[in-house]
Formats: structure tokens, sequence, C-alpha cells
């Protein structure tokens, strides 16, 4: 998909495949809780770098996922954050 920025609101677990990467490519997805204990899934070549997803009610989940190697095994990295309290 060429857009940038998705927004979801899990009601389940999330299981994301990423596919058509390119190197470069930085995607961000606003999940907002929805207050249950649902959970996100990143691919094995996703290395998270810190944050963890909360699913509280109404809590808006920054992820940030950048390409850093499209050429043979790929690569990626990630992010998740909440507003600061």
């Amino acid at each position: 998909n060429s857009a940038q920025i998705f927004r979801i609101t899990p009601n389940h677990a999330v299981t994301f495949s990423f596919t058509d990467y390119k190197i470069g490519m930085v995607k961000i997805i606003v999940a907002t809780g929805a207050g249950g204990s649902n959970t996100l899934a990143f691919p094995s070549e996703a290395v998270k770098l810190s944050g963890d997803y909360d699913d509280s009610s109404g809590t808006k989940n920054f992820i940030q996922i950048v390409c850093t190697d499209d050429n043979g095994t790929p690569e990626f990295f990630y992010t998740i954050s909440q507003q600061a309290t």
C-alpha cells in the first residue's frame, strides 16, 4: 500500500505482515486501544527498539516502522509509544 499512515482499533489479536517494501520506507500505524486484552504481533524480521502496545480504551499507540534492508533477508525496526502523561 502506498499510504504512509494507517489507523486501526483492534478488537482482536492482530498479526502484521509486510509486503512490497523498499529500503528507507517508513510507515506509521496509529492503533487506538479498544479496552480489552488485544495484542499486536510483528514478523520475525521486525526488531522492536522500544515500547509496548497499550490496549487501554482510547489510548493512541504511535507505531513507526522503518525498512532498513530489502535485499535478501528483509530487516525492519519499529517503536511503539503513547502520549506522555
